[in-house]
């Protein structure tokens, strides 16, 4: 989530610098714009969503990339993660599957092996029982060699409430350029669609959030342009914990006639 949230405020204010908690600094050594995170939280601990389900994880499989238009946007969803790619003139089925794996290396290694295979091929293995829930794909991809856990994993989701404050300095003395401008910039990235994607694949959403605060003073001998602002924000969360297997279970089966009477029809083992 961290990374998510740099990754999204870097993109959208550049040139300014961002970093987490960062420690005292002079005015001289701090960069013409800067941007400072803190989080606070959760208020929910893991256990907030007790009631779990029971799946079969995926073992292994492959995506295909089987689309080189243009006009036909290929969405990868992994674990609910969303991953995309928009084909250019000129691309090949090889360039593509390519991009997705950078993507996937970079956010799924942890987890998942992620290999090429073939010419248009992505080899996704968990790396544990329950690293692969679930695996989605539109128009242009495609699946092969999917393989099934021989275990069930239960399946917990929980939502967890975040607090992010995000200062703002700069250098700049002008509304233009100034502290009240970077908070108007960092807000707008945060809100951003095209930036948006970048905190969806951990989860992440904005509840709202508080009014900027001017923090601007005057600091020894220079006049320092600050502001801040909090933004409520949560991450929903899933839990996998391994199931044993069950060798063999007696059912009874029962159905209701067309008078609503249940009628049995005795007992299965399996």
């Amino acid at each position: 989530m961290q990374r998510a949230l740099f990754d999204v405020l870097r993109e959208g204010c550049e040139p300014a610098q961002v970093a987490w908690s960062y420690g005292e600094q002079t005015f001289e050594s701090f960069p013409e714009e800067f941007i400072n995170l803190e989080l606070t939280g959760p208020s929910a601990g893991i256990r907030q969503a007790r009631q779990g389900r029971a799946i079969q994880p995926i073992e292994s499989l492959i995506v295909e990339v089987n689309t080189t238009d243009p006009l036909v946007r290929l969405v990868l969803s992994v674990n609910g993660a969303e991953y995309f790619e928009d084909p250019a003139p000129g691309d090949t089925l090889t360039a593509i599957r390519d991009r997705f794996v950078a993507q996937l290396d970079a956010f799924e290694s942890d987890n998942i092996t992620i290999t090429t295979v073939g010419a248009n091929g992505i080899g996704l293995a968990a790396n544990f029982t329950g690293a692969i829930i679930s695996v989605g794909a539109g128009p242009g991809l495609g699946f092969d060699a999917i393989v099934l856990g021989s275990t069930a994993v239960l399946l917990t989701e929980s939502t967890r409430d975040f607090t992010l404050n995000v200062g703002c300095f700069s250098k700049g003395r002008e509304p233009r350029n100034g502290a009240w401008d970077l908070c108007a910039r960092a807000l707008a990235s945060l809100e951003a669609e095209d930036l948006g994607f970048l905190l969806d694949r951990v989860g992440v959403g904005l509840r709202g959030r508080g009014p900027t605060v001017d923090l601007t003073a005057i600091a020894g001998a220079h006049w320092e342009s600050r502001a801040a602002f909090d933004v409520d924000m949560y991450q929903r969360s899933k839990f996998v914990r391994e199931l044993g297997e069950i060798g063999s279970a007696e059912i009874l089966i029962t159905y209701s006639d067309q008078s609503g009477a249940p009628v049995s029809i005795g007992t299965v083992t399996t």
